[in-house]
């Protein structure tokens, strides 16, 4: 019985986290000044964290799975078109994002004395890092033969720009503010969550 109660747990847990997930790939969290910024890396980390890394590996799959749909169905730019139409860019940071955060909360939590609250935003912190990081990585990699291109799609000219340096520029202010987004709000809701982590 106490199996078929943690199964039943994981199961409900997971799937409230990706019917979150949904709502927020479709309603980004809109900051004063105008400025979107996705809070998804917070979903999949929070989880990452309840659950554990492979739960959280789970979750990350399902925003990436969300990402390519929204890119080919209704994206919100011509980046979005270019980048996360792409499987390889819209999944794999993201499932790394939920095995990042499950494998270093976990090492906190076990074999460290760091606080939890201080635990919980550096996971949030690297969380966002992460998806930052990987989905610069591999658009550089995927495109770096058509960096005219990709700049072309937002402004004219622009054939010699380096796109690594284009993309970090692009998405360097937006990355700021959910590095910063995850350091508050992963401990912030995290912490009362806790009593409800998974023990492995």
């Amino acid at each position: 019985m106490g199996r078929t109660r943690s199964v039943a747990f994981e199961v409900s847990i997971l799937a409230l986290l990706s019917a979150l997930l949904v709502v927020q790939v479709y309603i980004p969290l809109v900051i004063p000044g105008g400025v979107a910024i996705t809070t998804m890396h917070i979903t999949v980390a929070l989880g990452a964290i309840i659950l554990g890394t492979r739960d959280g590996a789970i979750l990350g799959l399902v925003w990436g799975l969300l990402s390519l749909f929204r890119a080919y169905t209704s994206p919100d730019g011509p980046l979005s078109i270019l980048m996360f139409t792409n499987p390889v860019i819209a999944i794999v940071p993201r499932v790394m994002v939920g095995v990042v955060a499950g494998l270093l909360f976990s090492y906190f939590y076990k074999h460290t004395k760091i606080k939890h609250s201080l635990s919980l935003g550096m996971t949030g912190l690297f969380s966002a890092l992460t998806n930052t990081t990987l989905v610069v990585l591999f658009t550089t990699l995927f495109f770096q033969n058509r960096s005219g291109a990709i700049f072309s799609a937002v402004h004219a000219g622009g054939q010699n720009t380096n796109l690594l340096m284009f993309l970090i520029t692009l998405v360097g202010i937006n990355a700021l503010i959910e590095v910063i987004v995850g350091l508050l709000l992963v401990p912030a809701i995290g912490t009362p969550l806790l009593r409800f982590r998974r023990e492995k």
